[in-house]
């Protein structure tokens, strides 16, 4: 889709003025009509969030509505069901995390696969999970932590599949063997029984734990980003610690597999075409995350190079949760 540019020269000055008081309004194609943006998951959370700050940018881009709409339930399934079940047009699109990778494994039987199913646009931004622990435990290192956890019993608590995975790959690295696993169904409970100091520590997304790290209710030993997560400069990652756990979560956008390419391209040329929007930024980092808007091609070998490290570790680690 041609965008509209209002670059005139001083004798059409009134008529600019007027032009930016109102969105542009939206040329021929896609799109035409209201978007609907799923997030499979309930309102109120990170996902749901920085969703909205982007449908934001993107009614604003367009000149037309872009709507989010919640559908949660199925650790995500449910909603990704909900847009391959709508006209594949590009007027519903999925707004996802990677525990959607999982479901090849873990619900075979729903048959919705991301790469045979969906197409991808871009990454919006991408956050590490973190090494939680309470303020008043007696560990303030990774090292601190291993010697603490051989010697009496560790739990550790999870808020996804991937992450409770995650978990059972770190307690082996750490070479401990009593650990007690605890799942949890989202990150706010599992983060109450951290603060309450009923689990050990907590696998937390980063975005979840910087704020308590900031409130001085949590302190954070490592990060299990590849380089050091931005928003927290001065804590190590897991891999220079010599433990071999690498892992981030992202919030992505795609749409079905045979969307139309005039559909396809457009959106994906929206989204990079709002990656510099100062408040959406604001958003994604008040959410605890970087941003990334990577390109399709970029996400697409993104989650193809997921895929292959997943595939060992869930066959290694069984889910539970």
């Amino acid at each position: 889709m041609r965008t509209l540019s209002f670059m005139f020269k001083s004798g059409l000055a009134a008529l600019a003025i007027a032009a930016a008081a109102s969105p542009a309004p939206a040329l021929a194609g896609y799109p035409d009509k209201p978007v609907t943006m799923i997030v499979p998951y309930p309102p109120g959370g990170g996902t749901d969030s920085v969703a909205r700050a982007l449908a934001a940018r993107l009614t604003e881009r367009w000149g037309r509505t872009v709507l989010v709409q919640n559908i949660s339930g199925a650790d995500g399934l449910i909603g990704a069901k909900h847009v391959l079940a709508q006209p594949h047009d590009g007027y519903t699109m999925l707004f996802q995390i990677p525990q959607m990778l999982l479901w090849h494994w873990t619900m075979p039987e729903a048959k919705v696969e991301i790469l045979k199913d969906f197409r991808m646009v871009s990454r919006i931004n991408q956050t590490p999970m973190t090494v939680a622990v309470h303020p008043a435990f007696p560990a303030d290192s990774m090292k601190e932590l291993v010697q603490y956890c051989r010697a009496h019993p560790c739990s550790v608590g999870t808020a996804t599949t991937l992450g409770t995975m995650i978990g059972k790959q770190l307690m082996e690295e750490l070479g401990v063997d009593n650990a007690i696993y605890v799942p949890y169904r989202g990150g706010g409970p599992m983060m109450t029984d951290l603060l309450g100091r009923q689990v050990t520590l907590g696998l937390a997304a980063g975005g979840t734990a910087l704020a308590q790290v900031r409130n001085k209710q949590l302190k954070v030993l490592a990060v299990t980003s590849k380089n050091r997560f931005k928003l927290m400069p001065d804590t190590p990652t897991l891999k220079e610690l010599g433990y071999g756990v690498e892992m981030v979560t992202w919030y992505g956008m795609m749409v079905p597999k045979d969307t139309p390419a005039e559909a396809f391209d457009a959106i994906a040329k929206a989204v990079r075409s709002v990656s510099d929007d100062a408040t959406l930024l604001e958003s994604i980092e008040a959410n605890g995350a970087e941003p990334v808007f990577d390109t399709p091609a970029e996400f697409q070998a993104e989650v193809e190079s997921e895929l292959k490290v997943l595939g060992p570790l869930i066959q290694k680690y069984p889910p539970t949760n």
